[in-house]
């Protein structure tokens, strides 16, 4: 599976109605009031279409030997919000190599398949919960997560977001407000290990609905040892990845069948 490279929580309240109506007593909502009002949008989305193109770099030095490993892949699928219910296949090349991945959560049960010389071998998937599923696999409740700063993970913990609002444009046909959300830490990971994480964050908002139009993000890592083990040891990963993920076809019929009973 790839490393999901695009996060947290659900801000600002007081002036979710004002934005809600459109805005009419300014054309210059603030990024604060934009991010609301996205964020009052989302729940009340019943289902919605996504396709995303990422791209990952990693290289790892492991003592004095470098080894890289290059990602790149094509998601498409379906969301049903109000029956938790995904549909979406992966598209990957690792090192050259291809992969075709097909995943499904549908009544409550997740299913993968793995695709080999136009064979589709499905795995037991006893171990994976429907909700684990639907935490990585719900496009927009990512999204949610990095618009309020809330982890999904564990609701109490929440990040500051500090929106920025950069000028209107034109996406996909669509007049757009652009949002901008830095994400940046230091954390130790263990055994003398510290990573270093930053990803920048860029939304098209529809101007007209406050759906997301499209998620544009940047991640760079590093993670690196102290060296004061005994013997010392040296490690080192640098991680480089880009994506950009697109909305549309919001609140329509979306039926998902599971592939096999």
């Amino acid at each position: 599976m790839m490393k999901n490279t695009l996060l947290p929580l659900f801000a600002a309240t007081a002036v979710v109605c004002l934005c809600l109506s459109g805005c009419t007593s300014t054309d210059k909502p603030t990024a604060d009031q934009i991010v609301a009002s996205t964020l009052a949008a989302m729940r009340n989305v019943t289902s919605y279409y996504f396709t995303m193109n990422e791209t990952m770099n990693t290289t790892n030095y492991n003592g004095t030997k470098a080894t890289n490993e290059n990602d790149h892949s094509l998601w498409a699928g379906r969301i049903n919000v109000t029956r938790k219910e995904v549909a979406f296949e992966v598209h990957v090349t690792k090192n050259d190599v291809p992969q075709h991945q097909i995943f499904y959560l549908v009544a409550n049960k997740t299913y993968i398949g793995n695709e080999t010389n136009g064979n589709i071998s499905w795995l037991n998937t006893s171990a994976y919960t429907a909700k684990m599923s639907w935490m990585y696999w719900s496009r927009l409740d990512f999204d949610a997560e990095v618009l309020s700063g809330e982890s999904r993970m564990n609701p109490s913990q929440r990040t500051p977001v500090n929106p920025t609002r950069k000028p209107d444009t034109t996406y996909n046909h669509t007049a757009c407000y652009v949002i901008s959300i830095t994400q940046s830490g230091v954390s130790n990971v263990g055994h003398n290990m510290n990573q270093t994480d930053t990803t920048i964050h860029t939304y098209y908002i529809d101007k007209a609905t406050y759906h997301i139009v499209a998620h544009y993000a940047t991640r760079t890592a590093d993670i690196k040892t102290d060296a004061t083990t005994n013997p010392p040891f040296r490690l080192i990963m640098d991680l480089t990845a880009k994506g950009t993920v697109t909305y549309y076809t919001y609140n329509t019929k979306v039926t998902i069948q599971a592939p096999y009973t």
